[in-house]
């Protein structure tokens, strides 16, 4: 792999979109903005359709539907569901950006109806790309928004998390993180106060990043923020998981990037990290794993937390990315579970807690689905480059899909 190509498809998934960058960008002006579907109907493989923005189904993914009324921005990058209230969905977006910092359409819009119309929140600026909306499972009125910013020479870093305690009302900066890039961010199921913000080198071009940040845990909801990095070789965090039945073990994604003009020169593997002390320590669990990719997700069975399951972008023996990798022993070995996938640039996993052998896998052409833990995988009707899935826990075979990056079936880009 190029050290340019590698750093621009970085650049790609955790920042704005670069105008001269590989294939996502190239097909933004084609994008057809003011195309219009029929929100009671299913989508249909037409030619000239192109995808972007929220969908849904409620039928596991055999059908969707588009779902964009009132939203203004829609390359989608996290979204997440009220635990409290399901029909109170939260978008995070990325703005359209036509030259160096001139990001100013993105930001987090909330729906009240299940994702038929929605509306901006406001107290949150829109340069920045919201890369995850994580919600307090203890109290849904605490909103926490991890951010990114515009990728250009003189425009800064990042924002970190912002936080609301009233509901999405009033939002403030967590200091400590303010120029950081968030890529990631999860709870403490049981001690909601606990948090972990993964976070990401800031890159100015494709020729230089800063080092790695890593990882930083909370104890007091975000007031106050502490590195948590001891045996993390790689501080390029890209994905964090939480064991919901042991929270004191995460696990953490990185990046296998090169920095340096020499293509070996300041190399960091890609790797799973797992922690067993709530994030005291880290170690890095690899075996079955190419080590040359991005960990863009990981999701823990909730049910037997020993299965684990990662998924891969990057460049990989001439493929997209690695695909799906599945761990049956917390992580210790790793082995692909890929048949059935056509596309192995995956950019998001999402498992059904109420029934985990079932899981949605977002690449960059589409959602798959399985329903026998990762053994076959087929292709579900939406299209496009899927940056995020959730699940509805209470309504069986409802889920939503955000497209990060526009995408048509003619191109597949």
């Amino acid at each position: 792999m190029k050290v340019k190509k590698k750093i621009e498809t970085l650049i790609i998934l955790v920042a704005c979109s670069l105008l001269y960058s590989a294939s996502f960008a190239k097909t933004n002006d084609a994008v057809a903005k003011n195309v219009h579907h029929h929100p009671a109907k299913p989508i249909s493989r037409i030619s000239n359709q192109a995808y972007d923005g929220v969908y849904k189904s409620t039928d596991g993914g055999l059908t969707w539907q588009r779902i964009n009324r009132g939203l203004t921005s829609r390359w989608i990058q996290s979204l997440a569901i009220n635990p409290d209230n399901p029909n109170f969905l939260y978008a995070g977006t990325e703005g359209t950006c036509s030259e160096l910092c001139g990001c100013d359409s993105g930001g987090v819009f909330q729906s009240w109806d299940a994702g038929m119309t929605w509306s901006l929140i406001k107290g949150i600026d829109r340069k920045l790309q919201v890369s995850t909306v994580a919600i307090d499972p203890k109290s849904s009125r605490n909103f926490y928004v991890g951010t990114v910013g515009w990728c250009g020479e003189g425009c800064g870093g990042g924002n970190g998390v912002f936080k609301s305690d009233d509901g999405a009302r009033t939002w403030g900066a967590l200091h400590d993180l303010s120029d950081k890039w968030v890529t990631s961010f999860v709870t403490n199921p049981e001690q909601s106060d606990i948090l972990y913000a993964g976070t990401y080198g800031i890159c100015y071009d494709v020729d230089g990043c800063d080092k790695g940040e890593g990882i930083f845990k909370s104890t007091n909801g975000g007031a106050t923020w502490n590195v948590s990095n001891i045996g993390l070789s790689n501080r390029y965090v890209s994905s964090l998981a939480i064991n919901p039945k042991n929270p004191n073990t995460l696990y953490a994604g990185t990046v296998g990037i090169c920095l340096g003009e020499d293509e070996l020169d300041n190399c960091y593997k890609s790797n799973v990290f797992q922690s067993t002390d709530a994030g005291a320590t880290w170690r890095g669990l690899n075996t079955g794993m190419y080590g040359d990719l991005e960990i863009t997700s990981l999701v823990v069975d909730p049910t037997s937390p020993n299965i684990i399951y990662a998924g891969t972008s990057g460049t990989y023996r001439g493929h997209e990315g690695a695909g799906i990798y599945k761990s049956i022993d917390e992580g210790q070995t790793w082995q692909t579970v890929n048949k059935g996938l056509a596309h192995l640039n995956i950019m998001s996993l999402a498992i059904d807690s109420n029934y985990p052998t079932t899981l949605y896998a977002g690449t960059s052409d589409g959602v798959f689905k399985s329903t026998n833990g990762g053994t076959n995988w087929f292709a579900t009707d939406l299209k496009g480059s899927v940056a995020t899935i959730v699940i509805d826990s209470t309504q069986a075979g409802t889920l939503y899909a955000g497209v990060g990056y526009p995408t048509t079936p003619e191109t597949g880009r």
